[in-house]
């Protein structure tokens, strides 16, 4: 709804979204990904973070919306790489990664 989330700039490749409530936020991140040894660096990517005070877990609204927000994201992505990718091959790659995203969300999509 309007008014729940302010985004902002941090850096270059970087978006904070903060909910209204404060329970947490989640970065956008769009850059190149590290291994998880964090000494090689891999493909141009999109790195989502969830981030809270450690002390509590994110409100249940907050995660719902979240899940909205980031449903829509994937969409986007899947159509614009979906279309970038037509011809070639890729496409079960792309949905099947999609979908494991999707999976990682504490709500369904609607």
């Amino acid at each position: 709804s309007i008014g729940s989330w302010k985004v902002s700039r941090y850096g270059d490749d970087t978006l904070h979204v903060l909910f209204k409530d404060h329970s947490a936020m989640f970065s956008l991140d769009f850059g190149v990904a590290y291994s998880k040894s964090r000494d090689n660096m891999a493909d141009t990517s999109i790195v989502v973070e969830r981030h809270t005070d450690g002390n509590k877990p994110p409100s249940l609204p907050y995660q719902l919306q979240e899940s909205v927000i980031l449903h829509g994201v994937l969409d986007e992505l899947e159509k614009l790489l979906t279309n970038d990718a037509s011809g070639n091959g890729q496409i079960n790659f792309i949905g099947a990664a999609v979908e494991k995203a999707r999976n990682t969300l504490p709500a369904r999509r609607a």
